[in-house]
């Protein structure tokens, strides 16, 4: 799902170009911030807590329309904290938390038009609110390393893979298909169907492979049901600064 945060760059920043940074652990990317969730990062959080897709949309997240394609979205509550954080501030999800937090302070940009939509992890942009400074004499300093080996460092790979499959899908949906037309009533009954395939009927398998096999299949058999059209059926023009993720 394309995000509708700002990024700091207009234009995307080449995965060989580097950056200096240091995770502090200050937890202040975790208070207040937009995390947009895939349904392939529920159902990972699904996996790892050992909740349910649709316990945790109705206890840890907020639906809403999302402003770019109107389609529903399903964001994180972070206000006033993450309720995933624990009494530390450390994230009891990390080794399964969602791309928007694995990334930081990178987002992934992509062009929904590339042939074959290789090499997920290829353009990247920045996010644009920074960390503090360091709040201890014994922070960790920072690294310098190339944006692509930092995202794959933070296992980004499948989530980016989910994550262009996810923006493909929105974005045919909401323009090259007929969403955009449909009537009120109409339009309700199919976000409800939206949600419901998509993100509360999912498969949790622990392993990362099968759930990210499990979501393309289920993100295709929506498609397919609807008779949304596919990649390579229509052009798509990628908006400026979208999407990122």
């Amino acid at each position: 799902m394309m995000e509708p945060q700002a990024t700091a760059h207009s234009d995307a920043i080449e995965g060989t170009e580097t950056i200096a940074f240091a995770c502090h652990g200050c937890a202040d990317c975790c208070k207040g911030t937009t995390v947009l969730l895939s349904p392939f990062d529920l159902a990972r959080l699904s996996a790892r807590t050992g909740e349910t897709a649709v316990a945790i949309l109705k206890e840890r997240c907020v639906v809403l329309k999302h402003p770019q394609t109107n389609l529903p979205a399903v964001m994180l509550e972070t206000v006033p904290k993450c309720s995933l954080l624990d009494d530390d501030n450390r994230c009891t999800v990390y080794a399964d938390r969602p791309l928007v937090c694995r990334g930081y302070p990178l987002g992934v940009r992509m062009d929904l038009n590339e042939p074959g939509w290789r090499d997920p992890l290829r353009r990247f942009a920045l996010r644009p609110n920074p960390c503090p400074p360091p709040r201890s004499s014994g922070a960790p300093l920072p690294m310098v390393q190339t944006l692509h080996a930092m995202a794959t460092a933070s296992g980004m790979e499948p989530y980016a893979e989910a994550y262009r499959a996810w923006a493909r899908l929105t974005w045919d949906t909401a323009v090259t298909w007929r969403y955009a037309q449909m009537p009120l009533g109409e339009s309700m009954v199919f976000d409800r169907d939206f949600v419901k395939s998509l993100f509360e009927d999912v498969d949790t398998p622990v392993e990362e492979g099968a759930a990210l096999t499990s979501f393309l299949r289920r993100a295709a058999a929506f498609r397919a049901r609807h008779g949304i059209p596919t990649a390579g059926e229509s052009a798509v023009s990628t908006p400026r600064g979208a999407p990122s993720a």
